[in-house]
């Protein structure tokens, strides 16, 4: 599994050679989204591409606050957004997306959300429509899972 790292430099990457200079973000409220989100702004540095806010995606989703996240996604100007999320977050979000009608926004989402079937439901179609994301490839690794037997004088 390629690591949370790879993946914020592959994000910073897409943005440049799509130019994209003007962006917004959204983080999960734990280690896993504040790392990705330092690791993307450490890769941002000197590239012309600039963060207009960045959001933390409440724990509890605290409804007034998860309005008040949305809002600023809505005002702002940046029509890009990009999420280090996981899935129920995600859904949270979105559920709040769809019902303050967002549909001009263009999403980068990470893995942990992208490949997430049950958001892929008709009412958050008008809002994801464009979503770009990072996916890892299914990939078969022969013999895995499979006990080889050992010898105990192989192992000593």
């Amino acid at each position: 599994m390629p690591s949370d790292a790879l993946q914020a430099r592959a994000m910073a990457k897409l943005l440049q050679l799509l130019g994209w200079s003007w962006v917004g973000l959204v983080s999960a409220d734990d280690d896993y989204g504040r790392f990705a989100i330092q690791i993307l702004m450490e890769e941002l540095r000197g590239t012309g591409v600039c963060v207009a806010y960045h959001r933390v995606v409440p724990r509890g989703y605290r409804e007034e606050e998860m309005r008040e996240m949305v809002e600023t996604i809505k005002k702002s100007s940046a029509k890009v957004v990009v999420t280090f999320i996981i899935d129920q977050d995600a859904k949270a979000l979105l559920e709040e997306v769809v019902r303050q009608k967002i549909t001009d926004k263009q999403w980068l989402a990470n893995d942990a959300w992208v490949t997430y079937a049950t958001l892929s439901v008709p009412q958050n179609i008008p809002s994801l429509a464009g979503t770009l994301g990072f996916a890892l490839r299914k990939a078969e690794i022969p013999n895995l899972g499979i006990c080889w037997p050992v010898r105990l004088e192989e192992v000593s």
